[in-house]
């Protein structure tokens, strides 16, 4: 589920078009408790000795998690901002436009007076009857806490974001070869059937007496130990039951848990009786009947092509990824060991990809997403040279998430 949020919800550039700034004026207001005065006090963080203060930080804060609610339903709780990485990306984001900003200024590449201009007079926010209006323009920043000064230097650093971007995505090219090369990759997939056999699964196997399992209740802090198991696990595993219900199952097996020879040494026994039963083609069904009390059963990948192939709950595995896509792949079933356990896994699906079926509205699409993937490496690449040469200093108290007031 992790994976599949992380790359629905990427990292989200904000602030690049003028147009979305005056939307956030209109709809969102300033931030609560920012004074938006530059008063000197407490600091996001620096760049080269320039600050990112406050006011900056909590602005692109704002929008970010604004633009997560929209998606996730309109709410946003504190732990899932800090899974997200949300305060750390928008302090990446304002020191890299620090950085670009400061690159241009060395280079004497800024925009100038009348380009700055033209770019306000287009924002649809700031126009009456169509026309741009200098005391609607005026009200509004002053509404929003923005002197003429601060706004117009935000739409510079708008500028020059741009600037340096389209200058960079000019670098980026990409060949006839590479598109096919990428269409016959993703075209190229693979479904796996398999069973993942898990320290967990052993344990539930192993013996344990009944008066170990008394003893274990009967000592206050294993006992505190099993409940605390209990209760990270309360909504899912043991939803509707209660402690005094579970109690001897989870003593039981944090008691095994401690027998690491014995739960390997298990585990290994599973993991061959597994195999065996898939060399044998014994239906899925039976597999998962016979290991039904270890909770252990067969499941199946979705056809993946190479790059964004994994198994839910095992680490990837080189040697595993050279079967499934090796080329004719073995359809017989293997054991995998990594940290998360065993993974006996078998090819079931096998898809190859069609170059008779190849049509120029594919070819435009890889080239897109070709180019796209590779300005972006460039652009990132650039940022990391100036990022090495740069002195980039962080308020922890502030991107991790303390509250403070904002200096503007």
């Amino acid at each position: 589920m992790i994976s599949v949020i992380r790359n629905k919800f990427g990292p989200y550039i904000v602030g690049a078009i003028i147009a979305f700034i005056a939307f956030v004026f209109i709809f969102y207001g300033i931030f609560p408790g920012s004074k938006m005065a530059n008063q000197g006090g407490t600091m996001a963080g620096e760049v080269n000795g320039e600050p990112i203060t406050l006011g900056e930080f909590n602005r692109e804060y704002n929008r970010r998690v604004e633009f997560f609610k929209g998606i996730m339903g309109g709410e946003m709780k504190e732990e899932q901002i800090k899974a997200f990485g949300i305060r750390e990306g928008v302090f990446r984001e304002l020191a890299n436009r620090k950085l670009m900003v400061q690159e241009a200024e060395r280079l004497g590449k800024l925009p100038s007076d009348e380009e700055i201009r033209d770019e306000i007079i287009k924002i649809e926010a700031f126009k009456k009857d169509g026309v741009f209006d200098k005391v609607r323009y005026r009200q509004m920043l002053e509404a929003n806490g923005y002197t003429l000064g601060s706004f117009e230097k935000m739409v510079r650093d708008d500028l020059i974001d741009r600037h340096w971007k389209e200058q960079i995505n000019g670098f980026a090219q990409v060949s006839d070869l590479e598109i096919k090369q990428d269409y016959l990759e993703n075209g190229t997939k693979r479904a796996v059937k398999y069973v993942l056999l898990t320290p967990e699964s052993a344990q539930k196997s192993i013996d344990v007496p009944q008066t170990e399992i008394t003893a274990f209740l009967a000592d206050p802090g294993k006992a505190n130990l099993a409940q605390s198991r209990f209760n990270a696990k309360a909504g899912l595993e043991y939803k509707g039951k209660t402690f005094e219900q579970v109690k001897n199952e989870i003593a039981h097996g944090l008691i095994a848990s401690e027998k690491s020879d014995v739960v390997k040494k298990t585990n290994q026994g599973l993991a061959e009786k597994v195999l065996a039963m898939m060399e044998r083609r014994e239906p899925d069904a039976k597999i998962n009947e016979a290991f039904k009390s270890l909770g252990i059963k067969v499941q199946t990948t979705e056809s993946m092509p190479k790059k964004n192939f994994y198994v839910a709950g095992f680490s990837q595995s080189p040697e595993l990824i050279g079967d499934v896509y090796a080329k004719p792949p073995s359809t017989k079933p293997k054991k995998y060991e990594g940290a998360a356990g065993i993974l006996v896994a078998q090819v079931t699906q096998v898809d190859e990809p069609d170059l008779s079926k190849w049509t120029g509205t594919d070819q435009a699409q890889i080239r897109k997403q070709l180019l796209s993937r590779k300005q972006s490496e460039i652009f990132s690449e650039w940022m990391q040279k100036l990022s090495k040469k740069a002195k980039i200093e962080m308020n922890g108290k502030v991107v991790n998430g303390a509250s403070a007031e904002s200096d503007g």
